[in-house]
């Protein structure tokens, strides 16, 4: 059903890729339903793919994925220029630095309706000067947006504990995530993966027990601590191996020696960054995230829209989309001992094994609707402009002013 208004909604993201991998369905339902939309990213020939896709406008801004407050400042500069001479009715901005630039420049620019999805906390695992520093942006943003949607009830639990802005101002959609999962596309991938013929490619026994990891290749993610269970389980499990989806990411690399050791296994097999990653869904027998934060993770939806399992941390987010012994095992962070404990557990006992998969894959169906999540995404939207119409000119502070009230809350924080 069309909306009752279109609406022109920018959509703020620092790389094309989260764009293209992550939201390209969500773009164009929204195209669908009548709205004219703009995609806000770093330069990328990913930015091509999404144009011959779907009819949305783009504009780029280089963004400089750390800290780099005279880039950032460049970047703000150019975002401010184009909004002052584009208007839209919502600015969306996703992940950290997207949210730091668009929210900024969307500020400055006096647009009123400023949506941040906070996908995850990086924060979180960083100590000292860091942590209070990304710690203090998060709060920045925050403070700026006048709507923050929280991607897990773990993500919005710590951004209240933390009072990184009014409670007010925070919200959850449906039960979670920020796109939901499609449960065909993955039923589909798996009626047509012929996943034999892929272990036979990669040279992995067909009897054999294949365990899946899918993300970056960082300390984060828990990379050294997957390696380590997987060496014990190994003792354990005649014929155990390990397929990693992703590569490297040098932002919070991993020690030489862990990459050393993943590159010389035999049994496990690195495929890089894939283009479907449902098609080797079905490769694995299960999933594995040993990973220290998330906000959400996808790739447990996507797991678990195939009917496989996972194994992940108690940690922020992962909590969120694992119900323990019910669609997956949880286990205490850096407990890779407890880890491998569960892997052995579920390359012996296949009954429990596809249990846990058919309850996840249920559990998708069920909570994680895409169209639901969307719908209720549009809703926000149509709220938060009908809010703007209501508000006085003389109610509102200045650009200016109103950063510099936000910066002196902060320095009292």
């Amino acid at each position: 059903m069309k909306p009752q208004l279109s609406r022109k909604i920018c959509i703020v993201v620092s790389v094309p890729a989260t764009a293209k991998v992550l939201m390209l369905d969500q773009l164009r339902w929204l195209v669908g339903q009548g709205h004219d939309v703009t995609i806000v990213s770093s330069p990328g020939q990913d930015l091509e793919e999404i144009r011959k896709r779907i009819p949305v406008h783009i504009f780029e801004v280089g963004m400089h994925r750390g800290i780099s407050p005279q880039r950032d400042l460049v970047s703000i500069s150019r975002l401010l220029a184009y909004f002052i001479r584009n208007r839209f009715d919502v600015i969306h901005c996703h992940t950290p630095k997207g949210a730091l630039v668009g929210i900024i420049a969307a500020t400055l620019s006096l647009h009123r309706n400023r949506i941040y999805t906070l996908h995850g906390l990086r924060y979180e695992t960083c100590t000292g000067r860091k942590r209070r520093c990304l710690e203090w942006i998060e709060k920045l943003v925050c403070n700026l947006s006048t709507k923050v949607i929280c991607v897990s009830s773990g993500v919005l639990k710590i951004a209240i504990d933390d009072r990184l802005c009014s409670e007010a101002k925070l919200c959850i959609i449906g039960n979670g995530s920020f796109n939901g999962i499609d449960v065909k596309k993955y039923r589909l991938a798996n009626e047509q993966t012929d996943s034999q013929a892929v272990r036979r490619e990669l040279g992995i026994p067909i009897a054999a027990t294949v365990v899946g990891f899918v993300g970056r290749f960082t300390k984060d993610k828990g990379i050294t601590d997957l390696l380590s269970a997987l060496e014990i389980a190994r003792s354990q499990v005649a014929e155990l191996h390990c397929v990693l989806l992703g590569d490297w990411d040098q932002s919070d690399p991993v020690d030489p020696v862990t990459r050393s050791r993943i590159d010389a296994e035999p049994w496990i097999h690195t495929q890089g960054n894939v283009d479907r990653p449902e098609q080797w869904y079905p490769v694995f027998d299960f999933l594995a995230l040993p990973s220290y934060r998330e906000g959400f993770p996808t790739v447990v939806l996507e797991a678990a829209a195939a009917g496989i399992p996972t194994i992940g941390y108690r940690a922020t987010g992962t909590s969120d989309a694992i119900e323990d012994q019910s669609t997956g095992i949880l286990v205490t962070v850096a407990d890779w001992g407890a880890m491998a404990d569960a892997m052995v557990l579920l390359s012996h006992n296949r009954k429990l094994r596809n249990k846990l998969g058919q309850n996840a894959q249920q559990r998708m169906e069920r909570d994680f609707r895409p169209e639901t999540i969307w719908d209720e995404l549009q809703g926000i939207y149509s709220e938060s402009s009908k809010q703007s119409r209501w508000k006085q000119r003389n109610q509102s502070l200045s650009a200016s002013a109103y950063i510099g009230r936000n910066l002196d809350s902060e320095r009292t924080v």
